[in-house]
């Protein structure tokens, strides 16, 4: 179980959970053959960078009276389980780790925007919630495209 202390401990989480598919999605860019699956990558890849970049300025913004009583139990998550994704995956296997990830992260976002109760930061939250189910749906199609079976 995550346990935060303050909204800044949310935030600097949510960072680091953006800089660990950042560093995950260019390894496996660089890796994949396919190029395809390579430019969805280097697309996500500048998605999160973005994300992460967002997620830094609104650290850096954080009105004094923010705390983590403005959101209430969100003190605790009990169900941010990502899976690990790795280089030594196959491409179905990274797809499928991948678009799991996605939707954790989407439904973690969703979840800070529901509890949070500034309209600027809430509208940050679910925005990013938004682009990370755009990432599930669209790895979603690229891996039933892929082990599409021809007629």
């Amino acid at each position: 179980m995550l346990k935060f202390d303050s909204i800044q401990d949310i935030i600097d989480f949510a960072i680091e959970e953006e800089q660990k598919s950042i560093d995950v999605f260019t390894e496996l860019s660089q890796k994949s053959i396919n190029y395809k699956l390579r430019i969805l990558l280097e697309q996500l890849i500048r998605d999160e960078v973005k994300h992460k970049e967002q997620l830094q300025n609104l650290g850096q913004t954080l009105p004094s009276d923010f705390n983590i009583e403005l959101i209430g139990d969100f003190r605790y998550f009990n169900d941010l389980n990502k899976p690990v994704i790795s280089t030594e995956m196959s491409v179905p296997e990274a797809l499928t780790a991948i678009i799991e990830a996605e939707d954790i992260m989407s439904n973690f976002y969703n979840k800070l925007g529901n509890y949070c109760t500034n309209p600027v930061y809430k509208k940050i939250f679910f925005q990013i919630s938004e682009e990370e189910k755009k990432h599930k749906m669209l790895y979603e199609y690229e891996f039933n495209e892929l082990i599409k079976i021809p007629e």
